[in-house]
């Protein structure tokens, strides 16, 4: 599955903003990633996040994987 950096922060933010949480909210419901790690995926300094990460980001947003990774 191909990860689309620059879409994939840009659906993190709004996905989190939709639910009016802050990065350390959802960092917390996430479980595995820090508010700094979240904050670099959602700015793009982070350029190839890892599936495990966006897997439980997805899971902690209860939405689909896809949703947050592909085009």
């Amino acid at each position: 599955m191909e990860m689309k950096t620059t879409a994939f922060g840009e659906r993190l933010r709004h996905e989190r903003l939709s639910r009016e949480w802050s990065v350390a909210e959802l960092a917390r419901r996430a479980k595995v990633l820090s508010a700094e790690a979240i904050r670099q995926m959602e700015s793009g300094l982070i350029v190839d996040p890892k599936m495990s990460s966006a897997k439980a980001l997805a899971k902690a947003l209860d939405i689909a994987l896809e949703h947050l990774c592909l085009d």
